[in-house]
């Protein structure tokens, strides 16, 4: 009985700390964002006092996160690096979006954003950066795994996540089942449920697609991570299934860096090969 009286005791004490704590960091956050005033009962001061010394203190933190993000800038641009004409109803909009951006990583990237449109105007949309801001560190790093999982076609720079192929009856074969092999993305942890959030977002469509029907003998070149594939049919009415992206999801993807995953070159090869000669300078981990 007064083993549990015991325990009950910490409980309840550790519940009154954690309530402390929670009521300590509401106040802390009150003073913080300038709207402490319910709490303090101040007499000293009026509603519209306090309101100045809060639009005060949100007109400080965005300046000095446009700053942060305008150094950012400042080191990733070149001395060799030809400057051209920026926008200026584009900068209105960088800027607007840009102030309340105070992670110190999202701030590179938007920094890395402004160099770019420094030296190469256009290179982002306003869409583009709109949907970077409303995307969250959880949605910036699955956005990260699908542009790891993607490639581009020669001549095609919209990149695309190769997922299998069919193989059309011919005329004389209308009535059977259509020959189809597809690799499954949640192997590589990419989950259905993070295709339907990256099209959401309006950075991939979310339907996969076909190819046009590949040509026999033709090769098909890839560039995945600057390594080249080569994929050659070895008959007719073949076609590739994948996940396009979308202009913005096109844009953004220039942001991202990433290594080439093995296991997925590994895997979509095992399905492929059954259908296409396929070489490529992808070496194996094993």
């Amino acid at each position: 009985m007064a083993e549990a009286k015991s325990s009950l005791d910490k409980l309840t004490e550790k519940s009154e700390k954690q309530l402390f704590n929670s009521k300590h960091k509401t106040m802390a956050l009150a003073r913080q964002y300038g709207i402490e005033g319910g709490l303090t009962n101040v007499a000293d001061s009026t509603v519209l006092t306090r309101a100045k010394k809060r639009m005060a203190l949100e007109l400080s933190q965005k300046q000095h996160n446009l700053e942060q993000i305008m150094q950012a800038t400042h080191t990733e641009c070149g001395e060799d690096d030809a400057a051209r004409e920026v926008d200026p109803d584009w900068m209105s909009a960088y800027l607007r979006l840009a102030e309340t951006i105070s992670s110190k990583n999202m701030q590179a990237l938007w920094g890395k954003i402004l160099a770019q449109e420094i030296t190469s105007p256009a290179s982002y949309s306003v869409r583009a950066l709109e949907t970077l801001k409303q995307m969250t560190n959880r949605e910036a790093i699955i956005f990260q795994k699908l542009c790891q999982l993607s490639s581009t076609f020669a001549g095609d720079p919209a990149r695309k996540i190769i997922t299998g192929y069919v193989r059309l009856p011919t005329s004389f074969q209308l009535f059977t089942p259509l020959h189809s092999q597809k690799l499954s993305l949640g192997k590589f942890r990419f989950p259905y449920s993070n295709v339907m959030l990256m099209a959401d977002l309006g950075l991939i469509y979310q339907s996969e697609l076909e190819s046009g029907e590949m040509s026999p003998g033709q090769p098909l070149n890839i560039n995945y991570h600057d390594l080249p594939i080569s994929l050659v049919p070895n008959g007719k009415r073949l076609k590739l299934y994948y996940y396009k992206f979308t202009q913005v999801g096109n844009e953004l993807s220039k942001l991202i860096s990433n290594d080439a995953l093995v296991e997925y070159v590994e895997e979509l090869t095992l399905i492929l090969e059954r259908e296409f000669q396929i070489t490529s300078s992808i070496k194996s981990k094993a």
